[in-house]
Parts: C-alpha cells; sequence; structure tokens
C-alpha cells in the first residue's frame, strides 16, 4: 500500500482500476470503475480509514463508470462496522442498474444499522453533491 498523503495535500492512490483521493481534511472521493469486487471494497474501506486516522469522513463517489458491483461487495459494504466512520456519501452518475443494486444494499445497512438512515444520496452533477456535503458538513457541525 502507497504511503499515505499528508494532511495537507492531495494524492491519488489506486485499487485496481478505481482511484480514490483524499481531500483535506475530510472527505474521500473515489471514482469506481468497471466491477466493485468484495476486495476491491475492503481495500478501500480500510484505505480510508487509514487517511482519516479512525475520524469521521465524508465521501464523493463517482459512480459514472461502475459496471456491476459483485454479491461478496454488496455484503461487505452492507455489514462493514468500518461503514459507521463515513458520516455522508454524495454518489454521481449512477446509471439505473447501480442506483438499484446500492438502494438495495442502503436498506439492508439501515435494517443492520439505523444510524446509517440518510447517510446517501444519489446526485445528477458534482455541484449539488457539493453543495448537500457542505449542508450537512455544517449541519453536523464540521464545517470548516
Amino acid at each position: 500500500m502507497d504511503s499515505p498523503p499528508t494532511r495537507e495535500e492531495e494524492r491519488d492512490y489506486f485499487v485496481g482500476s478505481h482511484r480514490l483521493r483524499f481531500i483535506p481534511p475530510d472527505t474521500v472521493r473515489v471514482w469506481w470503475m468497471g466491477t466493485a469486487t468484495g476486495d476491491d471494497f475492503a481495500r478501500i474501506i480500510e484505505w480510508s480509514v487509514l487517511q482519516m486516522e479512525n475520524r469521521p469522513y465524508f465521501v464523493i463517489a463517482d459512480l459514472s463508470q461502475l459496471t456491476t458491483i459483485s454479491t461478496d461487495a454488496r455484503e461487505l459494504s452492507a455489514r462493514d462496522t468500518r461503514m459507521h466512520a463515513i458520516l455522508r456519501v454524495a454518489m454521481l452518475g449512477a446509471s439505473f442498474h447501480i442506483r438499484v443494486v446500492v438502494s438495495m444494499v442502503t436498506r439492508a445497512m439501515e435494517l443492520f444499522y439505523k444510524e446509517q438512515r440518510g447517510k446517501m444520496r444519489f446526485f445528477d452533477n458534482e455541484a449539488d453533491a457539493l453543495a448537500w456535503l457542505k449542508a450537512e458538513r455544517t449541519r453536523l457541525g464540521f464545517d470548516m
């Protein structure tokens, strides 16, 4: 695993074909490409937790190039307790198929973990996603 970026810099990191970027002070950006596997998901969560030093964080996920979410990735995302550190997820560019799959996983998470409700939203454009994250950051007391 590459060395983590410092708290002041942005640097890209790759897990398979998926690109990640830590955006100081509390955001992880993910560009999902092709198929998301359970191993990909586990490595992305591990990298994110390391970047955030076990602090809560926000995620911007570009799903426009995501074609498939494997069964093991769906199961892991629904039950991995490290997901609790994620405060909000803004998802961009998801196809209808991916929206359906992600919505099912989200519902499963909400059944197991009530505090997960309302943490994830789909957006058609980046400006709306960033505006929502900014408002949520302020609402939650994480504004900069």
